[in-house]
């Protein structure tokens, strides 16, 4: 069987491209723990990201009508998951060209068999009224 000329290049070239590392074209993404006075933001991208699913729109049904309430409340579950030791909470700076603070957030609870959002579970310990549930 005899290869040809564009064959063996094309298999050059995809040898070569294994080897490659990945360029970073920006720079790179500073991921820290978060602190309080990240929480208005955390809340924002909480609420952007979850916003759109079927189920955030029926827990949260007036969250148009009380935009402040629901922002209020979502920051309220924020700062108790930063207070609690049982749950870690790191985010990714966003780009200084970006408009955004933080690009992105991620929650988890440490030692724990209970399964659910920590929003949900969060919530039935609130003191608070909640338009945006009602």
């Amino acid at each position: 069987m005899k290869i040809s000329s564009v064959s063996t290049a094309c298999f050059l070239s995809c040898v070569n491209l294994a080897a490659c590392r990945q360029q970073i074209l920006g720079a790179q993404p500073l991921i820290r723990n978060a602190s309080f006075e990240d929480a208005d933001d955390i809340a924002d991208v909480i609420i952007a990201a979850f916003s759109p699913l079927p189920s955030w729109q029926y827990i949260y049904q007036y969250r148009e009508k009380y935009p402040n309430e629901h922002h209020r409340c979502v920051r309220f579950d924020v700062t108790q998951a930063l207070k609690a030791t049982s749950y870690h909470v790191e985010i990714i700076d966003a780009p200084a060209e970006s408009n955004l603070t933080v690009a992105a957030v991620a929650i988890w609870r440490h030692n724990t068999s209970q399964d659910g959002l920590f929003l949900h579970r969060l919530s039935s310990k609130r003191n608070t009224t909640e338009k945006d549930l009602r």
